[in-house]
């Protein structure tokens, strides 16, 4: 915290002729890269190839593999080589022209501050990365980062698993169908004299801004509509605290004509055959007192052809309305049977 590095020891000589480059110990080397390198240290330089760090006596090593020789025996007794031999073998190479100068990482600073601070003396105090949150997550996935950290240990798979399958692109879970800009409506919205939070912000892709019905009125809608018609098998809220003991997912096969709001999905907190409800009474309570600010969850159900999609709001957990940060509705992979007429899945109203 004093704005200083101790080291231990005589200082030593930087080997000469090396411009130094420091950087994350995070970095991405392309297969021509590290071709290169691999060639050097184990052909060149006589490296062991059963122990890396074994030197026999070293052959003559040409000059354009002399700074990654020369460079990995000083950096043998470095604390954090890990953070200096990459970067500066890359930057004292032919390789130097490839340099991706985009900033790809993601990270949760405590201090609050974006990306990342350079200074020649070392600051330790409140600039070390935080654990990552889910919704921060969803945010960085809108972001060109290639990494992001850190996870945690307790929902850490739980957010590794979810960047999988939206990076994945559908592979392994149904694609995200787009949505019509203005064609999100709800049955109320809170509004304050600096704000407002209107049915939009549920559907415009950031998971800092929520819409919430009026206080204190149960049976609240909102709904969204696909550009186009379309077979649909799922929904995911990105729920506030100030959720739903109960609500029904609906859908319309058209936004035009009489055609019915036909029941997709059933939710009710004490529903003993639901497992988010199961889920929810273990994690959160029965009357999900517990919940917390955040929770993503995505609610499956057989296929069905949709252009509306509304999530019927039937009971609140709280005092309040219901807030919800994001909606979004899910395609089919090819494997879900539709909808039968009747039962939980299919009820016209």
């Amino acid at each position: 915290c004093e704005n200083f590095v101790y080291k231990v020891g005589a200082k030593r000589p930087q080997p000469v002729g090396i411009e130094l480059w420091g950087g994350s110990s995070w970095v991405t080397l392309s297969r021509e890269f590290s071709d290169w390198l691999t060639r050097c240290l184990y052909t060149y330089s006589g490296r062991d190839s059963n122990n890396f760090f074994k030197t026999v006596e070293a052959n003559q090593v040409p000059p354009m593999c002399r700074v990654a020789v020369d460079y990995l025996d000083y950096c043998e007794n470095v604390l954090s080589a890990e953070e200096l031999y990459f970067q500066t073998v890359f930057m004292n190479s032919m390789h130097c022209v490839n340099l991706d100068t985009r900033y790809l990482r993601w990270v949760h600073w405590l201090d609050g501050k974006e990306g990342e601070h350079c200074g020649v003396s070392a600051d330790w105090c409140g600039k070390s990365p935080g654990i990552v949150e889910l919704q921060q997550v969803r945010t960085a996935l809108q972001l060109p980062a290639f990494f992001i950290r850190k996870v945690g240990q307790n929902d850490g798979m739980d957010i590794v698993n979810y960047v999988e399958k939206r990076l994945q692109n559908g592979t392994s879970a149904p694609a995200l169908l787009p949505l019509e800009k203005k064609g999100t409506r709800a049955s109320s919205y809170e509004r304050g004299d600096t704000y407002a939070n209107v049915p939009s912000m549920a559907t415009d892709g950031n998971d800092y801004t929520r819409w919430s019905s009026v206080h204190g009125s149960d049976k609240e809608w909102i709904q969204v509509e696909l550009l186009q018609s379309a077979d649909v098998c799922g929904v995911t809220i990105a729920w506030e605290h100030a959720r739903s003991l109960e609500f029904h997912i609906k859908t319309k096969p058209e936004n035009k004509g009489v055609n019915k709001w036909r029941i997709a999905y059933k939710y009710k907190i004490d529903d003993p055959k639901n497992k988010h409800a199961q889920r929810d009474r273990r994690l959160h309570g029965q009357g999900l007192a517990d919940a917390p600010h955040y929770d993503l969850q995505r609610y499956s159900f057989p296929r069905i052809s949709a252009q509306l999609v509304r999530i019927s709001l039937l009971q609140r957990s709280t005092s309040w309305g219901f807030s919800i940060f994001e909606i979004e509705v899910h395609g089919c992979s090819g494997m879900e049977d539709r909808a039968k007429d009747g039962g939980e899945h299919g009820e016209e109203l």
